[in-house]
């Protein structure tokens, strides 16, 4: 398949592909298929964000509702439209750029630091659950290497919302990712089965409540140099943990000890 990747001011069509730029003049049609519909829907969606009195300008400073009907209306270009490979999202995402209101966009925070990826990303969330989080939490948790590469956390985060009190607070947010990336680091989390890497979402969220409690004053850099460090010791305690050898609170309880 192809995407347009660029409009120039004279109104002509870069094509791009995961094969290489250009394409058969059938994927290109779909292309140009692909681009209007991305231009209608977001016309579309404009009419509908002011319809709701959700504000898109780049001075409001919590968009989440803006951005989850934002990745809703792509999320239905994706999943209804047979227009868009799964391998050329990437690419997708661009054609997006191109005409989504400015009041939308952010800048990329890096090659997989997609904006409008999160967005999309967000959307797959029901809506009374996005808005748990303001935005820079959700970006904080998507940013996380053991987060941004692993669809499978949003179903884990999905039943924490529901069940965990205090679960989506900005504190336990901050600390959760904290917890998690010095639990998995190192750690290829496509080589681990889904109790395996639950095991370790539900470690590093015990771990996160549990110093909480305590009351660490975890927004310190000591802090967060004793906790990778306390980790870094219980090495061996983290592949108990995801081997199901022990208990994600007894993982909590012997890191929570050492800091």
């Amino acid at each position: 398949m192809a995407i347009i990747v660029e409009i120039d001011k004279n109104g002509k069509y870069l094509f791009d592909s995961i094969k290489g730029i250009g394409g058969s003049e059938e994927d290109k049609k779909k292309a140009i298929q692909l681009n209007e519909l991305v231009k209608k829907r977001l016309t579309q969606l404009t009419s509908r964000l002011k319809s709701l009195k959700i504000v898109v300008e780049n001075r409001t400073r919590n968009k989440v509702k803006a951005y989850w009907e934002f990745g809703l209306a792509l999320r239905k270009i994706v999943l209804e439209s047979d227009l868009v490979d799964p391998s050329e999202k990437k690419l997708f995402w661009l054609n997006v750029r191109i005409h989504a209101p400015e009041g939308l966009l952010a800048k990329d925070r890096g090659p997989n630091r997609i904006h409008v990826a999160y967005c999309f990303r967000l959307a797959g969330y029901p809506k009374k659950f996005a808005l748990k989080r303001e935005w820079s939490e959700w970006v904080y948790l998507f940013d996380s290497p053991f987060i941004n590469y692993e669809e499978r956390f949003d179903e884990w985060d999905k039943t924490k919302i529901v069940k965990e009190k205090n679960y989506t607070s900005r504190e336990n947010t901050r600390l959760f990712i904290q917890c998690l990336n010095s639990i998995l680091n190192g750690v290829e989390t496509k080589d681990l089965n889904d109790e395996e890497l639950f095991r370790c979402y539900d470690g590093s969220l015990k771990l996160s409540k549990k110093l909480i409690d305590e009351n660490y004053q975890n927004d310190s850099d000591n802090f967060k140099f004793m906790l990778k460090k306390a980790i870094a010791d219980e090495i061996n305690s983290v592949g108990k943990l995801i081997s199901g050898s022990i208990k994600p609170e007894e993982l909590a309880k012997v890191i929570a000890t050492k800091i």
